[in-house]
């Protein structure tokens, strides 16, 4: 009976009653629970009032019964009037009083009234500011690398806001495998500043990776990367990775130096070697090139760079038509100024479930040696998300790709700088890189401009199984802008998704709907990755 009548007080009815009637005439015998629940009770008065026995500078006054999440008037719930002391803790630690606490409380029954009177008695303590930071733990990471993540400065009033800022910065570096940061555990005498603690433990800052994929068209390929996450002591990087196919290789340096100039802006080096055999050419380029990335809020990111590339075609099938002279080479030396925006208000980089992404890039380049040409190449893309439960085991995915080329006519722009779709991401099922304008042997030319759209379902069966039916349709065009009158090639699909730790491994069947003789021999294209196609 006692725990009857505590359940009908925390919903308000302090007034309950609860008897039992027993028949002993009846076999077994009957029990009747009486339950007279009486009126409820709602809050007439709620006060903050400090403890008298303890010290502190805090003027409740300030505070609203709406940010405790209290109305007068409405029922006194046991669980409202303790989330009222969880929120005022809250509150009080947010705004400079991490020590504060709710020393007593005070429910009073008016049984003439049937209102409740709540009383909280707070001890605030002193009103902290942080003061000097020490670190601990670290032993390859220099001081001046943690100066730069630490978002408060000495004197500033405290806020757990800025602690939790500088832990997922420091976490989100990779360099530790543990932080924790920490005020003493004894608050000071009086107002004033405090120490600050950041506890860590470093982890091993280099890592090396091999992998696999598979496409049709050319077959299985290997890939090695090596990254070493601490060259100097300041979080700077240095990564190595090659991608090796029979048609194809690909092997990237990169120095990255973290907080470049500012907080949350990077400078990246590269230097890039690239070999690729495609249907329509041939292609071998260096690269090397400086970029500065400026993350500027959670959601927005914006790069530009000034990038060299020595560039050589070969093999160029439409001019090799054209051209008397049995060499069709074309080498370029292109000076080059990426510019890219991004916006991700998705929930996840590798899986997707909800939310939308928008990638813009502009790169500009010019030809100063040979052919002295102007171009400018431009990539724009759109994602969406889409889930239709809570738990988002059904979403919705779709992709919208635009791309365009201005500058001179199609023929003095470097053909591997010309739009070829027919890849793992855009346009699936078609001849690798040879959904393109076509000549008359039927290889692909290149285009100045394309319009491609994508369309999954996706399934999540298991904590580590699901399916993908995915629709992909568009073309790529000649002209500077896309041909809306120009058919557009469809491809549908099945996909199959096992989803890891760090991401899905991607399994993609495709059908191309619109075969192309000569072109599309094979019904399908089947793709092995990492990460969603989107």
């Amino acid at each position: 009976l006692n725990n009857s009548v505590k359940v009908l007080h925390s919903q308000a009815f302090y007034n309950a009653r609860v008897t039992l009637d027993y028949d002993f005439q009846k076999s077994p015998v009957a029990i009747t629970i009486n339950i007279d629940k009486g009126p409820s009770y709602p809050i007439e008065e709620f006060m903050i009032l400090p403890d008298p026995k303890s010290k502190g500078s805090f003027a409740y006054s300030s505070v609203s019964l709406q940010d405790l999440g209290v109305c007068i008037g409405q029922p006194a719930y046991t669980d409202t009037i303790l989330c009222a002391e969880n929120n005022l803790e809250e509150l009080l630690n947010d705004s400079g009083y991490p020590y504060a606490d709710v020393t007593d409380r005070e429910v009073i029954a008016d049984q003439e009234t049937k209102a409740i009177s709540v009383v909280l008695f707070v001890a605030s303590g002193p009103l902290v500011r942080f003061g000097c930071t020490d670190i601990s733990g670290n032993c390859r990471v220099k001081d001046r690398f943690f100066r730069k993540k630490i978002s408060w400065k000495r004197g500033q009033i405290y806020s757990p806001c800025f602690m939790q800022r500088t832990q997922n910065e420091l976490e989100l570096s990779n360099l530790f495998s543990s932080v924790s940061i920490v005020l003493p555990e004894d608050p000071p005498e009086e107002d004033g500043d405090v120490p600050i603690t950041i506890e860590v433990k470093e982890s091993k800052p280099r890592s090396i990776g091999f992998g696999v994929n598979y496409e049709t068209n050319r077959g299985p390929g290997f890939g090695a990367d090596w990254e070493h996450r601490n060259l100097t002591g300041i979080g700077d990087k240095v990564t190595m990775k090659g991608d090796i196919w029979y048609d194809k290789q690909f092997g990237r340096m990169s120095y990255i130096i973290p907080d470049w100039g500012m907080k949350k802006q990077r400078l990246i080096w590269s230097a890039d070697y690239l070999r690729e055999i495609d249907v329509g050419y041939h292609e071998k380029s260096y690269s090397l090139g400086a970029t500065v990335a400026r993350q500027i809020n959670c959601y927005q990111q914006f790069s530009n760079g000034l990038m060299y590339q020595h560039l050589i075609n070969t093999d160029i099938h439409e001019k090799k038509r054209h051209q008397s002279q049995k060499t069709d080479d074309e080498t370029f030396n292109l000076f080059k100024s990426p510019v890219s925006f991004n916006w991700d208000l998705s929930n996840s980089i590798l899986d997707p479930t909800s939310g939308y992404r928008l990638k813009l890039r502009s790169i500009p380049s010019y030809s100063f040696t040979g052919k002295q040409i102007f171009y400018d190449m431009n990539l724009m893309s759109a994602s969406y998300y889409y889930p239709f439960d809570r738990c988002q085991r059904f979403v919705i995915a779709g992709q919208d790709t635009l791309g365009l080329i201005f500058g001179p006519q199609r023929d003095l722009i470097p053909r591997s700088e010309l739009f070829d779709a027919g890849t793992d991401r855009l346009l699936r099922g078609y001849k690798y890189k040879t959904v393109s304008p076509l000549d008359n042997t039927f290889k692909p030319t290149g285009g100045r401009s394309m319009m491609i759209y994508s369309l999954e379902y996706r399934y999540r069966q298991s904590q580590d199984i699901g399916w993908v039916v995915f629709w992909d349709f568009g073309n790529v065009y000649a002209n500077r802008l896309p041909n809306l009158n120009k058919k557009f090639l469809h491809s549908v699909g099945l996909g199959f998704r096992y989803f890891t730790p760090v991401g899905p491994i991607r399994l993609d069947v495709a059908f191309p709907l619109d075969r192309r003789p000569h072109v599309d021999k094979s019904s399908y294209q089947a793709y092995l990755s990492f990460g969603q196609a989107f």
